[in-house]
């Protein structure tokens, strides 16, 4: 590992692979933030990386637990991109070759008995089904499943 100073090291793996971390400690715990690979990160963008995770620290932020709320909020704000129709029509179309019936009529059958139902549920019990009147939060996990 080699020190550049003020907690910016650049770590060579045994497959030498080069990557910036910072290295910091809070709370009497020793942390490491990885601030991204030689290729990707040059020395000027790795310096203001730190820099931002020192003011970070400076204000008694903990720069990882910023990293992953951050990464968290984007999450959400991706999830609430698709829609339940969306979700149920990528479903539909990488299960097909799997079904013994590959006709249109699974998918007709999921958009006349499915969906109306769901739309009714919103509809009656908004008070009781808040979560129906918001997009899918899974987005991801469904679409890596399903995709």
């Amino acid at each position: 590992m080699l020190a550049d100073g003020d907690g910016l090291y650049l770590q060579i793996s045994s497959t030498n692979a080069k990557s910036w971390i910072f290295r910091y400690s809070r709370k009497g715990k020793s942390r490491e933030m990885g601030l991204g690979s030689l290729k990707a990160v040059g020395l000027a963008a790795a310096r203001l990386k730190a820099a931002e995770c020192r003011g970070l620290l400076a204000d008694g932020i903990d720069p990882c637990a910023a990293r992953e709320a951050e990464r968290a909020q984007q999450a959400i704000e991706d999830a609430r991109a698709i829609t339940f129709d969306q979700c149920a029509e990528a479903f539909i179309a990488s299960h097909r070759a799997a079904w013994k019936n590959q006709t249109a009529s699974a998918k007709s059958g999921t958009k006349r008995l499915l969906l109306p139902m769901y739309s009714k549920a919103r509809a009656a019990y908004p008070q009781i089904y808040p979560q129906l009147s918001r997009p899918c939060p899974h987005k991801s996990r469904l679409l890596s499943n399903c995709c």
